[in-house]
């Protein structure tokens, strides 16, 4: 897996973001944390114990990608299951 654009860390960004989501916190905040994170990661050339990787520019955009994308269907799935113009979404309606 050597400078491959992801890793297991990416999972890791995934599964965060979908906590954040799900924790409801603050959108900009979360994506403040993320992106400070992998500017951590890039300047101070921090490499994740265990896996040997380097830690290519491209894997941190992959990062909060995942970050994102995570985050935001939570968010969103949130917010389509409590909408009432989606009834089989929403699980109080009939």
């Amino acid at each position: 897996m050597m400078n491959e654009p992801y890793d297991f860390f990416t999972l890791a960004h995934g599964f965060v973001g979908f906590l954040f989501g799900k924790l409801k916190l603050n959108r900009w905040l979360c994506y403040s944390i993320a992106i400070g994170w992998e500017i951590f990661e890039l300047y101070f050339q921090y490499k994740p114990q265990g896996f040997g990787v380097e830690h290519i520019w491209l894997n941190s955009l992959i990062d909060i990608i995942a970050f994102v994308v995570c985050y935001e269907g939570t968010v969103n799935f949130r917010y389509l299951r409590r909408h009432p113009r989606y009834p089989k979404l929403n699980r109080g309606s009939r």
